[in-house]
């Protein structure tokens, strides 16, 4: 992939290095990082599909496993949470919790989205400062199997931290001078007060838990990723009472992804995937669209059949999000559907179709006009086609 080179500019062809040109060079640079990144995954991805596929027909012919699975497992979903992470937050697809938030004003939806970028800086920063002492701690050690440096381990966390960081003072770039410091003066103070009170008598009472709660609700409620949420309260808990070195953040962090039955995640995905290249996925919802587009609420109601019917050939909500939930967008979009709408139906009917028919919200057919069945209503609170 070429690197992206400074703009040229068209008058005389001389670089141009001004303050207008700062954020277009960035975005570049981002991009071919993004680019790279993906890449890397992509290829991580087919790579770790091929050996547990290879295990899974060693164990069925030969009683015998792979040996060093594990190992190329967690070093793979190492990479997909810390560099693939920083990708998907760059690009805004995290998970977060945005139902305060919407409803403020818009610059005060602006000052809450720079303290989250804030925190995210701060968090992944921790994570990543907290990582290295851990690298030349553990800089001799090799994995037992494949003897794999136990740097290549935890690289990907200060590159991801890295990512992190730099999607988010991008973010902070684009956004008005005043807000993005009143915003970071805002978490630099509470930072502030945190480590002045760190090691109290305090920390020993109900006072922790309370704050714990406290800041966990707050940093819901203003939309941080709910990553960060459980990174930020788990590192409150470690730095305020002293009950551990600052390196356990990293090693926390590190053990957390690196759990061998977390490739459940990524492999249905992939399925889901697959299954809507194939053609599987849309193949539903165009039966049911001819089955069943005619009721009132039309296309809501495919979503949750749909989602029935794929929970029956995938097992896995993640799958079946990916198969049907990717041609039922594009349905919704094409229709005019409300998108804050369809994703309510989408997401309760992805949770429910586990569930027996008889169960409220697959209640079928209800119509989206009736308040006792209706999965919008039990999804929002209230049905815009009633």
């Amino acid at each position: 992939m070429a690197l992206p080179a400074p703009w040229p500019n068209p008058e005389d062809g001389t670089i141009d290095m001004s303050a207008a040109a700062a954020p277009r060079l960035a975005d570049a640079w981002l991009r071919a990082m993004d680019g790279t990144g993906i890449a890397v995954l992509n290829v991580g991805l087919a790579a770790e599909v091929c050996l547990v596929f290879a295990n899974t027909v060693a164990r069925a012919f030969h009683s015998e496993i792979v040996p060093g699975l594990e190992e190329t497992a967690k070093l793979f979903l190492i990479y997909v949470a810390f560099i693939g992470g920083g990708i998907a937050y760059g690009s805004g697809r995290f998970m977060a919790v945005t139902a305060l938030v919407e409803r403020l004003p818009p610059r005060g939806r602006l000052a809450a989205a720079s303290v989250v970028d804030w925190v995210v800086i701060a968090i992944a920063g921790l994570i990543g400062g907290t990582t290295i002492p851990l690298q030349l701690a553990n800089s001799s050690e090799r994995t037992p199997m494949l003897g794999v440096s136990y740097f290549w381990l935890t690289l990907p966390m200060v590159l991801g931290s890295m990512i992190f960081i730099l999607h988010a003072l991008r973010a902070q770039w684009a956004r008005p001078r005043d807000v993005v410091l009143a915003a970071g003066a805002v978490v630099a103070a509470c930072a502030g007060v945190l480590w002045l009170a760190a090691g109290g008598d305090w920390t020993g009472g109900p006072a922790l838990y309370v704050l714990l709660a406290a800041g966990f609700v707050g940093l819901i409620g203003i939309g941080v990723p709910v990553g960060f949420v459980l990174a930020a309260v788990g590192a409150l808990y470690i730095l305020e009472t002293g009950a551990a070195p600052p390196i356990a953040v990293a090693m926390t962090a590190q053990r957390g992804t690196g759990g061998f039955i977390f490739l459940a995640l990524p492999f249905f995905i992939l399925a889901g995937f697959i299954m809507d290249k194939g053609g599987i996925g849309g193949r539903i919802v165009a039966l049911l669209s001819t089955l069943l587009g005619h009721l009132r609420g039309g296309l809501l109601q495919v979503s949750i059949v749909g989602m029935y019917v794929a929970s029956g050939i995938s097992g896995s909500k993640a799958a079946d999000m990916a198969a049907v939930g990717i041609p039922m967008t594009e349905s919704f979009r094409a229709e005019g559907y409300d998108s804050a709408e369809a994703a309510s139906v989408l997401a309760a009917s992805s949770a429910a179709s586990a569930r027996r028919p008889r169960y409220r919200p697959l209640r079928w057919p209800t119509g989206c006009c009736s308040r006792r069945g209706c999965i919008v209503w039990l999804a929002r609170g209230r049905c815009g086609r009633c």
